[in-house]
């Protein structure tokens, strides 16, 4: 977006150059809603022509006021920190509990699941509330980087980006060292209660400072048209098909084959569902969950990609690195935790570092292949890990993995919120998020699948005695226990390398997910913040 010395200008997606040959005739003038937007010295207003059905909200003018400043501005920005923090902590601080809850109701088989529910599945009303929850800490984080959108002029916003982001990193140093504490010293249901007093913390503050005016007129219309506008059909078509894609995935090859008729009913269900789901999506243009005409923009589609295998490798990192400390080393969760801080903390700054220099000198797209080919490497460095590995060499590889993770969070935010206007802007803030997260939700139990199919294998060849399914039952932090119940600690050696085997081919799975964000980021044009 772009302000004229004389104070007004008008901007239509039309105008944004990003869209140059990807939108047909027809895409421009039914599916992109129109834009016209005013700067004066009192703010901005906004004035929007869609296709929906009610003349009312096509017509729709909204006034917003001028962007906050000053205190109310740094308020606002830890009010965000606060949001972020709540939902990466949620997901962050189960890498070092995630062992011990295999441990309570053994079975490491279950670790994807733990990722999902982050709860012990013993107990129906917790895992319906983690449920519950989750639907809120989804819209966190996607909530916290639309709000910046409406808060800060677009030169401005990766620094508060980079600020809000590096939240996840804090959260990713913080959440093991408390999930290791709670474990170890209280109890893992303490890694959920910790959410309640930065909620009600966030709550108030976000309620008292935030004032953000509606994109439509959406509180004008009858209740019955509002639930029109939502996509109901496609919410239940993703859903399900979601569900049997990862159940299929995390069970196939070791709680079942893959040729189990529950394997293959799982498979084919969800591959039905999804391709009901792209239908709908085709069928449903503007007013989609995933708006169809993002997709057929360059740089769009390459942030959604990166955005998606960033949080593919991420997530399968941070989960199974703690798996390595906990198994191999033998280390407490406690312990792990600290271990991880060189991946964590490193991660954060580079998250900070990154957004300011994106603000400074307006273009992103060479900071995000660098720190992809940063995160690459790292992890490919991680896939020489043994059980004989000294902690300095893990050290120097967490820190140049967490320099390159740094910008993965806000990357994909910056290039879509640099080439889209208007109310184009928070839909696709939300699929960034959304690829980024279900990513994570595909890719942990790949991971997961890849150990313990490694990890049989390679118990048969070195220690054939041994039955591996028994250490996979009983929890990544008892083998020892168990080596012991059997009379076998002499076997000790040969059941950690088999971990070491198994673990290192998530890291390489880590690796890929690395350099096809690296190529996915390569199609990225290159934009200026400053520009824009």
């Amino acid at each position: 977006m772009s302000q004229s010395s004389a104070g007004d200008a008008t901007i239509r997606p039309q105008d944004v150059s990003t869209q140059v040959s990807s939108f047909d005739d027809t895409e421009k003038t039914s599916s992109v809603p129109h834009v016209s937007v005013q700067f004066d010295s009192t703010g901005v207003s906004e004035s929007r022509h869609s296709d929906e059905e009610n003349p009312m909200a096509a017509t729709a003018q909204v006034t917003n006021p001028a962007h906050p400043h000053g205190l109310k501005l740094a308020a606002i920005v830890v009010a965000l920190c606060l949001a972020t923090l709540l939902a990466a902590l949620d997901q962050t601080i189960m890498a070092t509990a995630a062992p011990k809850i295999t441990d309570h109701f053994k079975s490491i088989d279950d670790i994807g699941c733990s990722l999902v529910c982050a709860t012990a599945p013993s107990s129906n009303a917790l895992i319906v509330g983690r449920a519950i929850a989750g639907v809120g800490v989804g819209g966190l984080f996607t909530g916290s980087l639309s709000i910046i959108f409406c808060c800060a002029p677009l030169q401005r916003r990766p620094a508060i980006m980079g600020i809000v982001s590096s939240m996840w990193g804090v959260a990713s140093a913080a959440g093991p060292l408390l999930g290791g504490v709670f474990t170890d010293k209280v109890s893992w249901r303490w890694c959920f209660y910790i959410n309640l007093p930065i909620g009600a913390l966030t709550i108030i503050m976000i309620g008292f400072l935030l004032r953000v005016p509606r994109l439509d007129n959406a509180e004008q219309l009858p209740l019955w048209q509002r639930i029109k506008r939502l996509d109901l059909i496609g919410a239940s078509l993703l859903i399900p098909a979601t569900v049997c894609l990862l159940l299929a995935l995390q069970w196939g090859g070791s709680t079942y084959s893959w040729n189990d008729p529950r394997m293959i009913a799982l498979i084919v269900v969800g591959g039905v569902l999804t391709v009901a789901f792209i239908y709908s999506q085709s069928k449903l243009g503007s007013k989609a969950t995933l708006p169809p005409y993002l997709f057929k923009n360059r740089n769009t589609l390459c942030a959604f990609i990166f955005s998606g295998f960033f949080g593919a490798g991420f997530f399968s990192l941070t989960y199974y690195l703690s798996v390595y400390f906990q198994s191999v080393k033998g280390s407490s969760s406690l312990h792990s935790g600290v271990q991880m801080l060189p991946l964590l903390i490193s991660s954060s700054v580079s998250s900070t570092c990154t957004g300011l220099l994106i603000s400074k000198l307006g273009y992103y797209t060479p900071f995000i292949i660098g720190c992809m080919a940063l995160f690459a490497c790292g992890a490919g460095l991680l896939t020489t890990l043994s059980t004989a590995t000294p902690y300095p060499p893990n050290l120097g590889y967490q820190i140049l993995t967490g320099f390159g993770v740094g910008i993965g969070f806000e990357g994909g935010i910056i290039a879509v919120q640099t080439v889209l206007s208007g109310r184009d802007i928070p839909v696709a803030i939300s699929v960034v998020s959304f690829f980024m997260t279900i990513g994570g939700a595909i890719f942990v139990p790949i991971s997961q699948t890849v150990f313990q199919n490694e990890f049989l294998a390679a118990i048969k060849t070195l220690a054939p005695q041994l039955d591996g399914h028994v250490f996979l039952k009983g929890g990544a932090t008892q083998i020892r226990p168990i080596l012991s119940m059997m009379d076998e600690e002499k076997l000790l050696g040969s059941v950690l390398q088999a971990y070491c085997e198994a673990l290192r081919d998530v890291f390489w799975v880590v690796t890929a997910c690395a350099i096809a964000a690296v190529i996915a980021a390569c199609g990225l044009e290159w934009k200026s913040v400053r520009k824009a």
